[in-house]
């Protein structure tokens, strides 16, 4: 069976600081690529969760995503995210925007649904809940899955369990292909005979978001994948204002060089790093600055690992 995964969406109102252009028009013409490529390939689409930016959007914006998915031949299936749950809580879903959409649009449906209309299994993880079992060889999880590589057993990131599970986890063993999303950064890695995808964020909201968007096509019985760009995205230069560009820029390489300081001290830069994460872990962090300092205190570990 074929099937389009797509990645963070963060459907929302408002035009981040970082961007230039207008994000609200900007999300759905991408947002009606996407569903042009789905009825092109006559094939559902399956969202890795985060489809709005908040628990709660305006009812213009959950309006005009309805009304677009609604031009779907097939269905839109999705796993709950931390940004689409009112305090991040899975109980509270009836409350929410994406919510509302479920329960009252025919084409937008809980991936538990999958099985009923295509008799096909998947196995989920909505946002922090045990990953359900159906019997499948297939998990689609909006936790990033993860191997050393990404996040390294030194890294600030590797002991938040929040954020990522490692691939080599028992509880993933059984699988073939696992599609994920959460950490806005796309990649594709084989383990142990495991496919695992992250398609990256359809948006860029920040400066960390450096990536053309693309949805992946997948095979789900050969786990083989096509990687399908977004025509109408533009460049990242050209949507990400240059002043934020220069300043993150700038900042990365001030707490770049502070942490390689840091990390030369073995003794202090251990206590160091663990304050770095018990900050991370505390969500008092705006999060441009908490994926910008996840991202330098990785890149210094990984660092300190080669010298």
């Amino acid at each position: 069976m074929q099937i389009l995964f797509v990645g963070d969406l963060h459907t929302y109102g408002k035009t981040p600081v970082a961007r230039t252009d207008d994000y609200t028009v900007t999300q759905f013409k991408k947002i009606n690529e996407i569903i042009d490529i789905s009825n092109d390939l006559d094939v559902p689409i399956v969202s890795v969760g985060d489809v709005f930016n908040h628990a709660v959007v305006s009812n213009t914006i959950v309006n005009t995503l309805g009304e677009c998915l609604l031009r779907l031949s097939n269905k839109f299936y999705f796993v709950w995210g931390n940004h689409d749950l009112e305090y991040h809580l899975i109980k509270t879903w009836k409350k929410t925007s994406l919510g509302v959409l479920l329960q009252n649009n025919p084409v937008v449906q809980h991936i538990s649904q999958f099985k009923n209309d295509y008799g096909y299994p998947i196995d989920y993880q909505d946002w922090n809940t045990p990953i359900k079992d159906n019997n499948s060889d297939i998990l689609l999880s909006h936790k990033a899955i993860v191997n050393h590589s990404l996040i390294p057993k030194n890294s600030a990131l590797y002991s938040d369990a929040t954020f990522s599970t490692q691939v080599e986890s028992p509880e993933l063993k059984k699988y073939k292909l696992i599609i994920c999303g959460h950490w806005h950064k796309r990649y594709f890695f084989r383990h142990n005979g495991i496919t695992v995808i992250n398609p990256g964020p359809v948006m860029r909201q920040t400066v960390i978001d450096n990536c053309i968007p693309e949805v992946v096509l997948v095979d789900t019985d050969t786990t083989l994948f096509k990687r399908i760009t977004l025509k109408c995205a533009k460049p990242f230069e050209e949507v990400i204002s240059t002043v934020h560009l220069d300043k993150a820029q700038a900042i990365e390489k001030t707490a770049f060089d502070f942490l390689n300081v840091l990390s030369a001290k073995q003794g202090k830069s251990k206590s160091f790093v663990n304050v770095v994460t018990d900050l991370l872990n505390s969500n008092k962090l705006k999060p441009e600055l908490n994926l910008l300092l996840r991202d330098v205190v990785e890149t210094a570990m990984e660092t300190k690992n080669k010298d």
